[in-house]
């Protein structure tokens, strides 16, 4: 990925941020999957994926993320990123050395 607009430091200190949202049911995760396989098959790198399967009883999005060779994903389950979940949330981003992460809350 090129990301030309920002320095070297930006990039590292600051990464980018996709949040991935939707209704349930709208495809999000399937979305997700398309997009992470295609990183996969383009010789990209894949960013970190922070899932927040928030309500559910099973964490099938980020089982189906996971299955993905190579992708580094992290579940909130049952956190919601804006209370409960929201250091480990913030401790990803602050941590990542990724120029993406991506996020389906």
């Amino acid at each position: 990925m090129n990301f030309e607009r920002y320095s070297e430091k930006q990039k590292i200190q600051k990464p980018l941020v996709l949040l991935v949202t939707g209704v349930l049911g709208s495809g999000k995760t399937t979305f997700l999957v398309n997009l992470l396989n295609w990183l996969k098959n383009n010789d990209h790198n894949l960013p970190p994926v922070i899932v927040n399967d928030r309500g559910t009883q099973s964490n099938l999005d980020y089982s189906r993320v996971n299955q993905i060779e190579g992708v580094d994903a992290v579940d909130l389950h049952g956190q919601c990123i804006g209370c409960g979940g929201r250091d480990e949330f913030v401790d990803i981003i602050k941590n990542t050395r990724q120029e993406l992460i991506i996020v389906e809350p």
